[in-house]
């Protein structure tokens, strides 16, 4: 997938679906930010990565929590933190090193998205709701070839 060149105008994404399931260039982003309950801990992390120049802006009426530059004075020790989940996400991070890093996670990935697509677009049954350019390695939507059993289901 592309990402947009803005300019000047800071990008900031949600990659909670597809967060540690390739590699992404950072760089080119002023804030990253996802849940970790999906690819990396159980819920109630969130994993925020912020270009220095973006923490010190936050409107008067941001909430504290929202407030990223009070977590990066506080070395993200604002409020407790879940230690647990912060136990799971340094294993998961150790398995994924061990495995290759992000890279040997992609062809993972892809191997994973090949056999789902692929049975999907020879299935008699259900069908990919997305142009094949447009798929996601993580995000796989389809439903049915009957509109009857689809408006029972959905």
């Amino acid at each position: 997938h592309e990402i947009p060149d803005t300019g000047d105008i800071p990008l900031i994404a949600d990659i909670s679906s597809c967060f540690l399931s390739e590699p992404i260039d950072v760089t080119k982003f002023a804030m990253l930010y996802g849940g970790a309950q999906k690819n990396v801990a159980p819920a109630g992390l969130t994993i925020c990565i912020i270009r220095e120049d973006m923490l010190g802006n936050a409107r008067d009426i941001t909430p504290t929590m929202l407030n990223y530059k009070i977590h990066a004075d506080a070395n993200s020790l604002y409020n407790t933190p879940p230690c647990y989940t912060i136990y799971i996400c340094k294993l998961v991070l150790e398995w994924i090193e061990k495995l290759g890093g992000l890279e040997k996670m992609k062809e993972r990935n892809d191997k994973k998205a090949k056999l789902l697509y692929d049975f999907l677009d020879n299935s008699k049954m259900f069908r990919g709701t997305v142009v094949p350019e447009d798929r996601s390695l993580m995000n796989v939507p389809f439903v049915t070839d009957s509109d009857e059993l689809n408006a029972k289901i959905y």
